[in-house]
């Protein structure tokens, strides 16, 4: 098992070694290392978006669920159960994106900008 997670890790190590070269292009910013943390953060936005989602709709699913089960406790229980789990999941969810979105706007980082590289200093 040991020796797998060695090559596999190896492996890794090795077809990511070019981005290491382009990890700085003054010329196009969107390429290299920061092109690549540029998706990941798209791709973790688009994430978050699906899982509120999916969220909201297991919260409307288990209210369906609940109204039409009106004549068996169990299932009325299963419910209210998953209509109280949907919203502590779409409250914590939440609150931390809102508490990112806060924190990103009290230290003024954006996530469309993009990184500066430090400018030369000419000193005499």
């Amino acid at each position: 098992m040991q020796r797998h997670i060695t090559s596999v890790v190896s492996g890794l190590s090795i077809a990511l070694l070019p981005l290491l070269a382009f990890a700085q292009n003054a010329a196009n910013p969107q390429q290299g290392l920061f092109g690549l943390v540029i998706f990941f953060n798209s791709f973790l936005n688009a994430v978050i978006v699906l899982l509120i989602t999916a969220a909201i709709a297991a919260f409307f699913y288990f209210i369906v669920k609940f109204v039409l089960s009106a004549g068996s406790p169990e299932k009325r229980k299963e419910g209210m159960t998953g209509i109280m789990y949907s919203i502590i999941a779409i409250a914590i969810m939440v609150s931390i994106w809102g508490l990112i979105k806060f924190l990103q706007s009290t230290f003024g980082i954006s996530n469309s900008s993009a990184a500066q590289a430090p400018s030369v200093l000419n000193i005499k």
